[in-house]
């Protein structure tokens, strides 16, 4: 905070769970697992240059750094995107990756709809989902998983 000029502007709030106190105080200590910054519509400013000042940083690189919505900025461990989650859930479910389907509309969406069989997307998805190679249905509002199930259903 104090590198973007926002002390005193801005709260952290830090939830940890498990190991007890110590356990709990050594987490926050040698690092983050996953952040979550948000911000209001006016305060989107402060999230970008919170970002450029995490990407400046020789340790950036062991952090997924995303925007998930216009307002939200999510920080995880490398490697831990939806994607990732995905392989792993599909692995330990035993479903081949020929047979994972996935809709997403933001930023944070994309690592999961690259490993996906077919990815969609709505519409409305941000240009960048546009643009990830996934295949375009409708609006959200006009009913966009139906068109996913429409396309599976004449698929099998």
């Amino acid at each position: 905070l104090e590198a973007t000029g926002n002390t005193g502007k801005m709260d952290i709030v830090a939830t940890v769970t498990g190991g007890g106190v110590s356990g709990q105080a050594g987490a926050l200590r040698h690092g983050i697992s996953r952040a979550l910054l948000l911000a209001s519509e006016d305060d989107r400013p402060i999230l970008d240059e919170v970002y450029a000042f995490i990407r400046s940083r020789p340790w950036s690189e062991e952090y997924e750094l995303i925007f998930s919505s216009d307002h939200l900025l999510e920080m995880t461990a490398h490697g831990a995107t939806k994607g990732g989650m995905v392989l792993r859930l599909a692995d330990l479910l035993g479903v081949a990756r020929k047979d994972i389907y996935c809709v997403g509309d933001h930023l944070n969406d994309i690592p999961m709809l690259q490993i996906a069989a077919i990815g969609f997307a709505p519409e409305n998805s941000v240009p960048e989902v546009l643009s990830c190679g996934a295949q375009i249905v409708c609006h959200c509002r006009d009913g966009a998983i139906a068109d996913v199930i429409e396309i599976l259903d004449k698929r099998y």
